[in-house]
């Protein structure tokens, strides 16, 4: 009987647990989605840009994020042996910020 309870328990926590996940991914989708609706500029020409800064290379990560209250791309690149991270500002498509660093 107690084994019995004891499973049913371990049962309802699980399903549970997998609930809550469940919410949280839902919440960041569609906290993402309203992101992308809100940003002017598209990932592709969050790229373009970037790409244009560093002069070539390779796209490694691409996030659209809010910083400080201001809708931005974060944009790292590997090129030449440097991994370079440009920031973007979502809405008019301005650097922001230009890091450039050996390795990494």
């Amino acid at each position: 009987m107690i084994r019995k309870m004891s499973a049913n328990i371990v049962a309802l926590c699980a399903a549970g647990l997998i609930f809550s996940a469940t919410v949280l991914v839902q919440t960041a989708a569609a906290q993402s989605d309203s992101l992308v609706q809100s940003a002017q500029i598209t990932f592709v020409m969050a790229e373009e840009i970037a790409m244009t800064k560093v002069g070539g290379g390779r796209v490694m990560k691409i996030e659209l994020e809010r910083d400080r209250g201001q809708l931005v791309y974060e944009v790292e690149i590997r090129h030449d042996g440097r991994k370079h991270e440009v920031k973007i500002n979502a809405v008019n498509g301005e650097i922001i910020k230009f890091k450039s660093k050996r390795g990494g």
